[in-house]
């Protein structure tokens, strides 16, 4: 996502600092995108979420990038018209092709660690999808940084599924 905005259009990249814009997250609305008749009783707005600056500053590296995320429900401060068409441009943006990497598996046992901070993933199909099962594990690094919590309240809980 750094190299995301560091190409971005210079007017499109002025237009989202003069508004600095601040994201509204939902896991929820993520899974209902994925599943919409499983979910389809379930509004993200009805339960907390996340705020998380668009715009962010590494701050160790002191290098900008962008905060881009599919459970992104909304942009503060503007219509969600308006929310979806910035967020629809910056993903087009940020998804082309010189901006992806497309991890092979090739063997069981395979891993691939990233940033949370400046990297934009997700799961895809290939050969391992119907063979095996997806054995998924998560570890964290303590982030001490200003940006840890950004525009949330500190807490130890954790958000689950409806």
């Amino acid at each position: 996502m750094r190299a995301a905005y560091r190409d971005l259009d210079p007017e499109f990249k002025q237009f989202l600092h003069k508004k600095n814009f601040i994201a509204r997250h939902s896991i929820l609305h993520s899974k209902k995108m994925a599943a919409p008749e499983y979910f389809k009783d379930v509004e993200p707005t009805d339960y907390f979420m996340s705020r998380h600056w668009l715009l962010q500053v590494h701050e160790r590296t002191g290098i900008p990038t962008i905060y881009l995320a599919k459970h992104i429900h909304s942009l503060e401060g503007v219509s969600p018209e308006e929310s979806q068409a910035i967020l629809d441009k910056l993903f087009e943006h940020a998804t082309q092709d010189k901006y992806v990497i497309d991890v092979q598996w090739y063997d069981p046992g395979d891993m691939i660690v990233w940033d949370n901070t400046c990297t934009m993933h997700r799961a895809v199909s290939g050969e391992f999808v119907t063979k095996y099962r997806r054995d998924m594990r998560r570890a964290t690094v303590h982030d001490d940084s200003s940006l840890a919590w950004d525009l949330n309240e500190k807490s130890d809980v954790r958000m689950g599924l409806p």
